[in-house]
């Protein structure tokens, strides 16, 4: 029911935008503005979804990193210390 209502509600304003100045043009004009939104959304949410996986994969290799550089670090001093 409340789709119907929707509905009827949009049916009635696109009558009124195509008796008023701009008529069809003005119709057309907002269709294809809805419809660029609906495929930049898409293509937003998908950009959104690489990000965040990129993001994941950068914080392993940061951590990966700062553990071999820790590693290293020990590695480094135990060396230095024994050769005094």
């Amino acid at each position: 029911m409340h789709d119907l209502i929707l509905l009827i509600a949009h049916v009635l304003s696109m009558l009124v935008r195509l008796a008023g100045t701009g008529g069809v043009r003005s119709v057309f004009a907002e269709s294809a503005l809805f419809g660029t939104r609906e495929i930049d959304n898409r293509d937003s949410e998908q950009v959104y979804g690489y990000m965040e996986a990129r993001i994941e994969v950068l914080k392993r290799r940061i951590q990966k990193l700062e553990t071999e550089k820790e590693a290293l670090s020990a590695n480094h001093c135990c060396t230095h210390v024994a050769s005094y």
